[in-house]
């Protein structure tokens, strides 16, 4: 409980700083988790380990609470087709090139490779929503940041499942796509029904009730729970549910299917959703924050080998290669990201999805050497990096403005003259 509070302090203290400094307070948040966990054992990881999964499922819901109820639904649909064809080239793209380094420089065999590129693949929904909030760059880019990120969840694991089928002998690519097809259906279906009715619910029952974002809250948990219980994609049914609430008038103004009747009865809505919006902010910002301070603390100082280290360092190396050549694919249709190729290659951090995919060949009982070690050092490594790159190029954006308004003075001056 101590270290809790002095968490939410020391984050509030690097919040305040970041203004002057460019450090965001994960920076601060990592430095205390790994003081606190490895180094004085203050907690001890195999304390936290059977917590894991409910953390950050819990922390990743009420991130996606947040992001998709502020989101406009219609601009989002565009968005996420494009970060459906980025996240489909950075699969194809990465597994290929870390797959051939693993197997001609580290001397694994071609499939546990080509899983490890995999693996290797996808971001981290949590991370990449914290830096792309506070980036001063192109919405286009933050979208398709955070889109490739969900999506992620989704192409990865799939891709992890079809090559464990292929190492155990029961390749069955037919039911996999309908599988994927089922996922992706129910997880939408369950989503928009959960959103539309809850909608009612809050607009009949919730004039006067303060407790709006928590029994939201609720009411995703139970969602995802049982959409995951369907085997479907918890994550995808709660990112519909929070897209469809948060812009339901404008589904129902732009659609032209409903009356005028209709779409009033749900105008209140904004009001609600107003209330929910407000409670969020300071929620959202303790749950991103305690996720920086659970990986510190759930470094392992012994996996830190000089074999380990180098090739994580080597995989995230080619990651970012792979990330920048994938932005040169998308951008031969649309060239409007590839100004920002610098700031989308850097932002590769590897988290939850990227751990549970290295425990997922134990659950087949295909027993993979030091996969799960360079996993650990991966996530940490690339974190770090993507801290250390949003810091850099948020300086480079402060200093570009700087004398920018340097340059518009020293013309109005001269005009004067």
């Amino acid at each position: 409980m101590l270290l809790l509070g002095l968490a939410i302090i020391i984050s509030v203290i690097g919040h305040i700083l970041f203004e002057y400094t460019g450090l965001p307070e994960s920076v601060f948040m990592i430095i205390l988790g790994v003081i606190s966990g490895p180094i004085f054992n203050i907690i001890t990881p195999m304390t936290l380990e059977p917590l894991l999964p409910f953390i950050f499922t819990i922390s990743l819901l009420i991130i996606l609470l947040e992001s998709g109820i502020e989101t406009q639904i219609i601009d989002a649909v565009d968005k996420i087709r494009e970060a459906s064809i980025f996240t489909l080239v950075v699969l194809i793209v990465t597994s290929l090139f870390c797959g051939v380094f693993m197997h001609l420089f580290v001397g694994w065999e071609p499939l546990p490779s080509l899983l490890i590129g995999v693996i290797c693949s996808g971001t981290s929904t949590l991370p990449v929503i914290y830096f792309t909030r506070r980036m001063s760059v192109n919405e286009n880019v933050k979208s398709l940041l955070v889109y490739e990120s969900i999506l992620n969840d989704v192409t990865l694991l799939t891709a992890v499942t079809l090559i464990l089928q292929a190492i155990t002998s029961e390749l069955a690519i037919g039911y996999t796509f309908i599988h994927i097809g089922r996922q992706v259906f129910l997880a939408v279906l369950f989503g928009s029904i959960t959103a539309f009715v809850w909608a009612l619910i809050m607009i009949k029952y919730f004039h006067n009730v303060q407790l709006r974002y928590i029994s939201t809250l609720s009411i995703l948990i139970i969602l995802y729970s049982i959409t995951e219980m369907e085997q479907a994609s918890g994550v995808l049914a709660a990112l519909t549910f929070s897209l469809v609430l948060g812009g339901l008038n404008e589904i129902l103004e732009n659609s032209g299917l409903f009356y005028k009747r209709t779409i009033a009865i749900f105008e209140p809505l904004e009001d609600q959703l107003k209330s929910i919006i407000g409670m969020q902010k300071e929620v959202s910002f303790v749950v991103k924050n305690l996720f920086f301070l659970v990986m510190g603390i759930m470094f392992d100082l012994k996996s830190l080998s000089w074999e380990i280290t180098t090739i994580a360092v080597f995989l995230m190396i080619i990651m970012a290669l792979s990330r920048l050549l994938s932005v040169g694919v998308i951008s031969i249709r649309d060239d409007k990201y590839w100004k920002d190729v610098v700031t989308i290659s850097l932002m590769l951090p590897r988290g939850v999805t990227a751990s549970l995919a290295a425990f997922m060949p134990l659950e087949q009982g295909v027993n993979i050497p030091l996969l799960k070690e360079i996993i650990v050092v991966l996530v940490m490594v690339t974190t770090i990096t993507s801290t250390l790159g949003f810091v850099i190029i948020e300086r480079g954006l402060k200093n570009k403005e700087s004398s920018g308004v340097l340059k518009n003075t020293d013309a109005q001056a001269s005009v004067k003259m």
